[in-house]
């Protein structure tokens, strides 16, 4: 057998040898932290008109806590916080009245939420904000066909939001064997505004909130994965044979 032959059998038993090991392959854990429902709210009454808009301001916030990236896993690619927020909100307009000779009066209730969801860890430090819901209930307290005198509005309104690190500095912060925090602020604003027909109106919001945050870790495992036992001495064996055919030859 030429030496030509001989490297080819042996180039082809360096392949097979390859093959019995596992290449680089890409992956994906994650974990997430639940926040329950926190109910809140504030009522106004006893809104005099004529007067400027009558607000109030609440803010409330949340603390998650998340695993860091374990390095034994393989090299960290990129992390993606993920926030998933839910706000129950209900306006009533409980009650009001008209200034006399009027018969028909209006009141405007508005609310908004500002959702924002941010992280910090080392070099990483990111915020991600929207306005999830700006919703207004215009009342006509006369009876009238667009009256919503003792009535309630219902909103839910969910918030989805995602900040994602891929410089290679900031991901480094995330591997590690302990925990980091991530942190979810609520501002939630009422507006009460009355005509100048309206007398008074008595009316209120109430809110409830919760959600979850979830880290995303991409990374890419370990290059290679020994070859099982018995595949080795298989491919060794094959080695043994070539050589020994070359030989006679």
């Amino acid at each position: 057998m030429s030496v030509s032959i001989f490297l080819r059998n042996t180039a082809i038993a360096a392949v097979l040898t390859a093959a019995g090991a596992l290449s680089a392959n890409a992956a994906i854990v994650s974990n997430s932290d639940i926040q329950s429902f926190e109910p809140f709210g504030f009522l106004i009454s006893g809104h005099t008109a004529p007067s400027a808009p009558i607000g109030d301001t609440q803010n409330r916030n949340g603390s998650f806590t998340l695993q860091q990236f374990n390095g034994a896993l393989g090299t960290l690619n990129s992390v993606r916080i993920e926030f998933n927020q839910g706000v129950n909100s209900v306006i009533d307009d409980t009650g009001g009245s008209c200034a006399v000779g009027f018969s028909e009066c209006a009141v405007s209730l508005a609310r908004t939420f500002t959702q924002s969801g941010s992280v910090t860890l080392g070099t990483a430090s990111a915020t991600a904000a929207t306005i999830i819901d700006a919703d207004t209930v215009n009342c006509d307290l006369g009876g009238g066909a667009n009256a919503c005198f003792l009535s309630t509005h219902s909103r839910n309104s969910p918030y989805t939001e995602a900040i994602d690190f891929t410089a290679a500095s900031d991901v480094a912060n995330f591997v590690g064997g302990g925990t980091f925090s991530v942190v979810t602020d609520l501002i939630a604003s009422y507006l009460a505004t009355l005509t100048s027909e309206s007398t008074d109106v008595l009316s209120g919001a109430s809110y409830s909130w919760g959600g979850q945050a979830t880290v995303i870790y991409d990374y890419t495992a370990g290059s290679t994965v020994a070859m099982p036992a018995p595949a080795g001495a298989a491919f060794l064996l094959i080695g043994f044979a070539a050589l020994a055919r070359w030989k006679r030859a």
